[in-house]
Order: structure tokens, then C-alpha cells, then sequence
């Protein structure tokens, strides 16, 4: 019976009603320790009629133990697993323990399949997946499951965890939502006492046992077989203190010391091991001197029971008051007891019950740790290797192999997105460490953290002071490194880090690899673009262009994207960033897609594309944040906010624009600050609002966005009547269009000549047209219409029509709805009233739907979708199934009439 959670039992009746109609939801059940987690999950276990349950709980035990909480959920799905792509399969049945793994998997393939394998489940009947304790999960089921609970759509699954707050280890669920559970009300109190108690309390009893209990129900049922009668009644006094004021720990532990000795050596060899079966527990009894016989007082006094071989606890808490009235000598025993009783094939107990009864430095047991951190990294279970070397360097009586192994454990830590973890990993590694060669992993990896979580000119430094040091002891990590110094001086488009970078790789030998040869020639033709000789880049330009054409490593890939988006070959650059993506979305390397989808924004946006370029934004801005990469994120948040501007969508606009100037700030990233800034101001300019625009454009001052910066202050500057203001700006434009040479920015410059004089205007007008011409269709609009604005000013209204009709024509097509709302201003002005075309209905769409929309547009079966997507096939069906009314159309085929693969 389950007092006082009727809004909570309904609550999850609809859940699991949702999942049984096809819907799926996942939540988190959270609240203190005995708020009555397991006995709500319990009561929906009963009730999910028609739905096939799997059920599990954490254990602390084998919280560092790779994918266990993992393999026990799934095991009655794995029949099914034969269903899954074979690089799913394969990362899976190797996570698992079922098979080999041809090489490491990274978690995303695991977590993936876990999404596909239920989902698969799901389609038989709808599914109740309950995860109790979750808090002790091991953190490689933690994760998968997570990423499982973020995209459960339309698959008719239920996932609900039951995690405890208060304790020592949290379970943190970013993106799930959460059902608390707090204290009983005053009347749930009372009827709860009267069923487990002699008799009902009386008013003033009762607000006492509230006031002590908190309303917490595990309390209130354990201290209402303590009390009388007369207790209750008010006759006599209540005991002072109550047991449970001092906790339910407390209230356990007091009933577990009143067992003998053997019980108590039996129970905590069952609380050290709740996985182990009869045979351990009777083989690690026997070594202290115990039987399971002994078993049967605590049995009686009902706090354990016997189920299909093992001890289960009633509760939690009486495992926990097991361990904590047992003294250290106690526990230590009581660990190799189970480390000799546990067969020989189970390495990875064993060795982390050696490891907890050691009480000094053991290079035996490190050394056992070590192995099984390699075979769970092999697994891609790095949450359990981060945990073992971490273990094991406490354990290395050796300096040097202590440093290394803390290395070894951040780079678990990185690999399974615990950048803080593995950077104070680093920092306690790096005084242990013998120079040069010794702290070079240590300082490649803290670079890379630092590119992708933290400050951007701490970045650069520290990769290429890692590359220096590596320079001579290992060349090819040093061409790696100075690689991705280059990547950070492009993010912050900085010139002078770009020739730093390659001036060190100028100095060292020449490379006797191909990936280290494509660096080496990349980095320095990078460096001789943004220092202006491209005369002397040709040769290294032309050897990355050819190279990248044939090579399908997405990061080797982003060297030929960039030389090609910079020497103009936009056809090159897109073909390039199509297969780099393609590639990573096959092999799941979603911690690579933050990069090339914040390519691909850019791409679509100066292709006017301006919807596809919000949604692909903030497709990386979700994975970004997933794969903890903050520097990524924000800057995918600046493209997201600027294609949102445009678009006149207000208020993703400001989220986009607020989150990314907030981390930008804290994190170095000046041009990211300077893009968000853009932003404001062409939101502002969209909405005819000149002043708000010209102070938003006092903080764009990178100088990777001078040029538009000059061209967009010298409109604001004329429509302020500020005509040596716009004279200035327009001196600023023509000095950085006489450094860069680049078509797209002479096409500013003649737009800005245009607006600034009356001689020859509609020529410079005409030829910003023409430089801008379908390349920027955005800026090439933006041109027709100050043209339109500057004839009708001058009273040549009939002229104006032409290039206003055209502007108003673009900013429709491309949904920039306050620039088209302008351009009808004007246009009406001229004395003519121009139609106004209905707003696209791909604009009512979410960025997820316009994802799937485009896909389904090119032909993609919902499979191909969802594995590109990393979503579910009944997901992507649940989709279009809501979109497809919501645009007016009766089947997916009729889309490409609606044109969602303009954005591709």
C-alpha cells in the first residue's frame, strides 16, 4: 500500500500510458534515502499492463566495473542484437563482454546501439525500462543510457531511473526531467502510522513524528513498529531522541550490531559483494570463520532475504549500515576473502577487491589495475578504466609510473567527457613526470582539452609548447599537435598564431607519414594564406587539395576544408565537408560532427540558406553540449544566433546570442564574441532600429569580421545622416579589402561607395551585385535594397522598383523576415504595392524536424535518417508523421515540392 502519492502514482500511469500509445518519456525519480523511490517503480511495475518490463539497479560494488549495470538491463534483448548494423552490433556485444572488439570502440557507437536495441524492442510491444539506484550506476551504462533518455521520441518507451539525493554520489541527468519526491503530508502521516503501527496517533504525537521524520515513509514505517499504544495515544512519553532524528542509517546500524559476530561477518561480505552467488559467499564465509547458515537471525529480523541464490538487502541502507559498522581490519578481510573466493576468470573483481584491502603502495595490484583498465578501454568502458588507473597510481610505489598512470587516467577521463577530472589528473601527473619525454603526453593532452573546453589563447600556447617538446622524442605526435595549435588560431582567426604555428613546423624533420606530411603541408600553407603570400602557399595548397580529395579521416579532412574555403573553392570545400561528416556520422564520431556542423552553418548561411543554417547550428550546439566541448558550443550558439537574427526569430535569437557571449567571455574566444555581437547588430538593422544597431557594433572588433563590421556601420552611418562617420568606415573598408583581395568583401566595399556618393553610384552599385552575385545571396539582397533605399531617396522612385522588387523577392525566399518587411517599406514608398508571399511553412518547423524534413526530402528511408541523426527509426517516423500535416502534405514524396533540401 502507498500512502500519500497519488499525484506521483498518476503521474507515472501516464508515463507508462504515453509509452503503451507509442510515446516515449524518460524521467528521473528522485528524493532521500527511504522517499519511497523503489516502491513507486515497484507499484508501476504492477500496473504497466501490456508492457514488457526490464528492470535493474545500481550497485555500489560494481560502480567501476565497465558496462555492468549495462549488461544486466539488456540481458533479456540481446537475442535481438543480430538486428543492429554490424559497427553497432560489433561496439556493443564488445562492451558487453560478448565479443571482441576488432578495435576500441568510443562510447557513442555503444550508447547508439542501446538507443536502436530497445527501440527494436519497443516495436513488439511497448517497453517499461526501470533503472533503480541509479546514482551507483558504473559511469559507461550512466552515459549510454543518458544519451538514450535525450532522444527518446516515438518508440513507445518508458526509461525512468530512481536516483538518491543527499548521498555521496549523485546522479546528475542534464536534459531529463525529474520527478522529487519529498516528505508526506500531515494526513498520509497518520494513516501510514495506523497501518504498521497498534493504533492511530493522536494530532500532537503525530506532528511530532512528522517534525522528527521529515515525512520520509521508510522512517515512519520503521518507527511505527516501535511504538506502543500508549505512545501513540499520547499517554506516554515518546522516546527521546527518536531513533530515526539520527538517520535510518543509524536506526539499521543499531539492529545489525544487536546480531552475532558470524551474522554480521556474513552480511558484510554480502554488502561488499551483492552480485556474488552462493558459492562465493559460502567460500569467502568459510575463510572467516562464517557459514551461510548464519544468515538466518538477519533473515528473521528482516533485513535480508535469500533470492535465486543471493542476498538481497531489504533496503539499501542496511548494506550501508553493514559497512559502516564494520571496522577497517573487518572490511580489509572481508575483501580477500571475496578476491580468493571469486573465480579465476573474473579479473575485474578480484583486482578491485585486492585493491580496496591494500593499506600501502602494491605495484602487484597496480599492475592488475592497469590490465584491467586496458581491457575495459578496449570495451570502450573509460569511466571504468579512468577509475582503475586512478585506483592503481595510489597504489605505484614508483614516481615516474605513478605520473604515468594519472596521465593514462585523464585520458580515460577526456575520452569519456570528464574534461575537469582530467585536467586535475593532468596537474597531479605532471610533477612526477620525467622531462622531456615523460610529460609530453601529459601536455598534448592538456592542449587538447583546453582547445576544446577552455581559453583559446591558453590553447595555442600550450599546444605548441607540446609540440616543441615533443619535437624530438616523438615527430609525429609534435605534427598532431602543432596541427591543432593551426585549428586553434583559425578559431580565433588570428594570423599571428597561424604563423607561429607554422614557423615550428617549418623546424621540424621532415615527416615519414602520410597524415603528418598532409599537417605539415596544411599548416604551412595555412600560415602563408593568412599572412597574404598566397604566390608561396600554392605548392602546399595544391599537395592538401589533391591529398584530401582521396582520404576519409574527418579530422585530416578539416585541413582541405579549410584551405579550400579560404582560397574561395566553395564547390571543393562542400564536397569535402559532405564526406568528412558522412564519414563521422557512420562511425558515430559525434565528438568530431561540433566541428564540421559549424563549418557547414557558415557554408549555409552565405549561401542564404538561412534556415538550414540555424538548424545545422543547432544541431552542434546539442552535441557540443553533449560531448562537453564548451569552446565548440559556443560558437555554434553565435552561428545559431546569427541565422536566427536574420530570420527575425527574436527569441532564439537571444538565448542563442546570450549563452554564447557568456561563455565566450569566460573562455578567450574574441571572435565568438565578436560573431554574437553581429548578431545583436543585424537583428537590430533588420528591424530599422540604426542606433541599437551602431552600439552593437562597438563590440564587434575582430578583426575576421572588420569588413562587415565597416560595411554595416557606413549603412547605419547614413541612415543617421552621419556622413563623416560613413566616410570614415568607408576608408576603414577600403584598407581591408586592399589586404584581403577577396571578391565577397570588394562587394562590400562597392556597396558601401555606392551609398557614399553620388557620382557613379548606380555603377558601384551594379558591380556589388555583380561580385556578390549568387555566392552571398543575402549580402546581394542587402545591396539591392540600400540601392532601392539610396534611388528613392534621391526621388527616382521608378527606379528604385527594380532592385527593391528583387530584394523583397530574395529576403522571402530565404525567410529573412524583417529584411523583407524593410524591403516592402521602401517598395511601398515607391508608390507600389508589392504582393507579399506567404511565410514558408517550413518555417513553422523545429530545427530537428527541418533535419529530418531535408533528409526525408533527398529519399532516405526513416533508417538511414535516424543512423544519421543518431535518433530511432520510430522516432524519425513519429516525426514526420506530425510534421507532414503541419506543412500541408499527405506523404513525405510531396516535401521536394516544399523545398526542405534547399539547404543541402
Amino acid at each position: 500500500m502507498i500512502y500519500g502519492r497519488d499525484a506521483e502514482r498518476a503521474h507515472l500511469a501516464d508515463v507508462a500510458e504515453a509509452a503503451r500509445a507509442g510515446i516515449s518519456t524518460a524521467l528521473v525519480v528522485s528524493g532521500e534515502a527511504g522517499a519511497g523511490k523503489s516502491a513507486l517503480l515497484d507499484d508501476l511495475a504492477a500496473r504497466a499492463l501490456g508492457m514488457r518490463t526490464l528492470r535493474v539497479a545500481g550497485l555500489e560494488s560494481e560502480s567501476e566495473l565497465a558496462f555492468g549495470g549495462l549488461r544486466r538491463l539488456l540481458e533479456p534483448l540481446l537475442s535481438g542484437l543480430d538486428a543492429l548494423t554490424p559497427p553497432r552490433r560489433q561496439a556493443l556485444a564488445a562492451a558487453l563482454g560478448l565479443a571482441e572488439a576488432e578495435r576500441a570502440p568510443n562510447r557513442f557507437p555503444v550508447a547508439a546501439a542501446v538507443l536502436d536495441l530497445l527501440a527494436g524492442a519497443a516495436e513488439r510491444e511497448p517497453l517499461l525500462a526501470i533503472v533503480d539506484d541509479a546514482q551507483w550506476l558504473d559511469g559507461g551504462s550512466r552515459d549510454a543510457l543518458l544519451f538514450v533518455a535525450r532522444r527518446l521520441a516515438g518508440e513507445g518507451v518508458a526509461l525512468l531511473f530512481a536516483a538518491r539525493d543527499g548521498g555521496e554520489r549523485s546522479f546528475e541527468a542534464p536534459g531529463v526531467p525529474r520527478l522529487v519526491l519529498t516528505g508526506l503530508s500531515e494526513d498520509a502521516t497518520l494513516e501510514l502510522i495506523e497501518h504498521w503501527s497498534e493504533a492511530a496517533p493522536s494530532a500532537s504525537v503525530a506532528a511530532r513524528i512528522v517534525a522528527a521524520t521529515g515525512g520520509n515513509p521508510l522512517a515512519l514505517t520503521e518507527l511505527a513498529a516501535t511504538l506502543d499504544r500508549a505512545i501513540l495515544s499520547g499517554a506516554a512519553p515518546l522516546p527521546e531522541p527518536l531513533a530515526v532524528a539520527r538517520g535510518m542509517e543509524a536506526a539499521f546500524l543499531e539492529r545489525v550490531l544487536r546480531l552475532p559476530r558470524r551474522t554480521r561477518v556474513m552480511l558484510l561480505l554480502a554488502a561488499l559483494e551483492p552480485a556474488a552467488d552462493r558459492t562465493v559467499l559460502a567460500r569467502s564465509g568459510v575463510a572467516e570463520g562464517a557459514l551461510l547458515l548464519d544468515l538466518e537471525p538477519a533473515e528473521s529480523e528482516g533485513l535480508v532475504r535469500l533470492d535465486l541464490g543471493r542476498v538481497v538487502f531489504d533496503h539499501p541502507l542496511v548494506r550501508s549500515a553493514v559497512e559502516a559498522g564494520a571496522t577497517d581490519g573487518d572490511r580489509r578481510r572481508a575483501h580477500l576473502a571475496l578476491a580468493a573466493a571469486l573465480p579465476a576468470d573474473d579479473r575485474e573483481r578480484r583486482a578491485w577487491h585486492a585493491a580496496a584491502a591494500a593499506t600501502q603502495p602494491d605495484e602487484l595490484v597496480a599492475a592488475e589495475l592497469e590490465q584491467i583498465a586496458a581491457q575495459a578501454r578496449e570495451r570502450a568502458g573509460d569511466a571504468a578504466a579512468q577509475a582503475a588507473l586512478m585506483r592503481a597510481a595510489e597504489l605505484t610505489p614508483d614516481a615516474a609510473a605513478r605520473g604515468h598512470r594519472l596521465v593514462a587516467a585523464a585520458d580515460a577521463a577526456w575520452r569519456c567527457g570528464r574534461a575537469a577530472d582530467a585536467l586535475a589528473l593532468i596537474e597531479r601527473a605532471l610533477p612526477l613526470l620525467e622531462l622531456p619525454g615523460g610529460s609530453a603526453r601529459a601536455a598534448r593532452l592538456r592542449g587538447l582539452i583546453t582547445l576544446r573546453t577552455g581559453s583559446l589563447p591558453d590553447a595555442h600556447r600550450l599546444l605548441l609548447d607540446a609540440a616543441r617538446d615533443a619535437s624530438e622524442v616523438d615527430p609525429r605526435t609534435a605534427y598532431m599537435l602543432v596541427g591543432e595549435a593551426a585549428k586553434a588560431a583559425g578559431f580565433a582567426g588570428n594570423a599571428a598564431w597561424q604563423a607561429a604555428a607554422a614557423d615550428l613546423t617549418r623546424s621540424l624533420p621532415e615527416p615519414d607519414d602520410h597524415a603528418s606530411r598532409i599537417i605539415r603541408r596544411a599548416v604551412m600553407g595555412i600560415g602563408r594564406l593568412a599572412s597574404g603570400d598566397a604566390a608561396e602557399a600554392s605548392a602546399e595548397i595544391a599537395e592538401v587539395v589533391a591529398a584530401a580529395q582521396r582520404m576519409d579521416d574527418p579530422q585530416l579532412l578539416e585541413y582541405g576544408i579549410t584551405i579550400a574555403w579560404l582560397t574561395g573553392d566553395r564547390t571543393l570545400s562542400a564536397q569535402l565537408l559532405a564526406r568528412a561528416e558522412r564519414v563521422a556520422r557512420e562511425r558515430t564520431m559525434i565528438d568530431a560532427l561540433p566541428l564540421l556542423l559549424l563549418l557547414r552553418s557558415l557554408a549555409e548561411y552565405d549561401a542564404g540558406r538561412l534556415a538550414a543554417a540555424a538548424s545545422t547550428a543547432d544541431e552542434g550546439s546539442r552535441l557540443a553540449r553533449e560531448t562537453g566541448q564548451t569552446t565548440l558550443l559556443a560558437a555554434n550558439l553565435a552561428h545559431a544566433a546569427r541565422a536566427a537574427a536574420v530570420r527575425g526569430d527574436a527569441t532564439r535569437f537571444a538565448t542563442a546570442a546570450g549563452e554564447s557571449s557568456a561563455l565566450a567571455a569566460g573562455h578567450g574566444l574574441d571572435q565568438v564574441q565578436s560573431i554574437a555581437a553581429h548578431a545583436t547588430a543585424l537583428h537590430e538593422l533588420g528591424m530599422g532600429r540604426y542606433e541599437a544597431a551602431s552600439e552593437a557594433l562597438l563590440r564587434v572588433d575582430h578583426p575576421s569580421l572588420a569588413a562587415s563590421r565597416a560595411s554595416d556601420a557606413c549603412e547605419i552611418a547614413i541612415h543617421l545622416d552621419r556622413t563623416a562617420e560613413a566616410a570614415a568606415e568607408l576608408a576603414q573598408l577600403e584598407q581591408r579589402a586592399e589586404a584581403l583581395r577577396l571578391p565577397w568583401v570588394d562587394g562590400l566595399l562597392e556597396r558601401a561607395r555606392g551609398m557614399t556618393t553620388s557620382a557613379k553610384g548606380d555603377w558601384h552599385f551594379q558591380r556589388a551585385i555583380g561580385l556578390q552575385g549568387d555566392h552571398r545571396p543575402f549580402e546581394r539582397a542587402r545591396t539591392e535594397l540600400v540601392f532601392g533605399e539610396t534611388l528613392r531617396r534621391t526621388r527616382r522612385r521608378m527606379d528604385a522598383r527594380p532592385p527593391l522588387r528583387s530584394a523583397l523577392d530574395a529576403f522571402e525566399r530565404m525567410g529573412a523576415e524583417p529584411w523583407a518587411a524593410r524591403a516592402d517599406r521602401e517598395l511601398r514608398a515607391t508608390g507600389e504595392t508589392a504582393t507579399r508571399r506567404e511565410p514558408s511553412k517550413i518555417d513553422q518547423l523545429t530545427p530537428q524536424e527541418l533535419s529530418i524534413c531535408r533528409l526525408a526530402a533527398k529519399g532516405l528511408s526513416d533508417r538511414e535518417i535516424a543512423a544519421r541523426l543518431f535518433l530511432s527509426a520510430r522516432t524519425i517516423d513519429y516525426h514526420l508523421q506530425r510534421v507532414l500535416p503541419k506543412l500541408g502534405v499527405d506523404s513525405r514524396a510531396e516535401l521536394v515540392r516544399l523545398d526542405p533540401g534547399a539547404a543541402e
